[in-house]
């Protein structure tokens, strides 16, 4: 599908603020494999809900990209988790503009090439978009949830985004 416009947020940096919008040249066409899926307000919690990353990424450090696309059941943990993982370690703080979602254990999460992709949760029996894969610590390594750009942060830049292409 062609793009377009791209809008990047305006105080994106490295590990922050790491989302942007694109208007796609023409609808889609809904059909099985694509749908639309439902933006969560500020006030939306997904602590304790289904959640599910997916993604084309490698599904383990040392392999290949995936060409299945591959998903994974993730818990929500408060960002002082990720915190407490990532600032001591590689001295990236951890803000609200950030969802923590994974294992504790590790194992199953999201790998390399996976960046972009949704962290899908259900809430009231919708599917609403949590999470953008941003980083983490390699792949799925213990005691490393990964880190998703929170996009119940960001809706309201994102209705105002998708006004401004009317």
């Amino acid at each position: 599908m062609a793009i377009s416009h791209v809008f990047h947020y305006p105080w994106y940096r490295g590990y922050d603020n790491d989302i942007a919008v694109m208007k796609l040249s023409e609808p889609v066409k809904v059909t099985e494999y694509v749908r639309p899926i439902c933006v969560p307000d500020e006030r939306t919690s997904f602590f304790g809900k289904e959640c599910v990353a997916t993604g084309w990424g490698k599904v383990d450090y040392n392999k290949k990209a995936s060409n299945i696309l591959q998903k994974v059941a993730v818990d929500v943990y408060e960002i002082s988790e990720c915190q407490n993982a990532y600032y001591p370690k590689f001295r990236i703080s951890i803000d609200q503009w950030h969802l923590c979602a994974g294992t504790r254990d590790g194992g199953r999460g999201t790998c390399h090439g996976d960046s972009g992709g949704p962290l899908q949760c259900r809430v009231n029996g919708k599917w609403m978009i949590a999470g953008i894969t941003s980083f983490g610590s390699g792949c799925a390594k213990p005691g490393f949830p990964d880190v998703f750009t929170n996009v119940a942060y960001f809706t309201n830049w994102i209705k105002e985004m998708m006004k401004s292409t009317s």
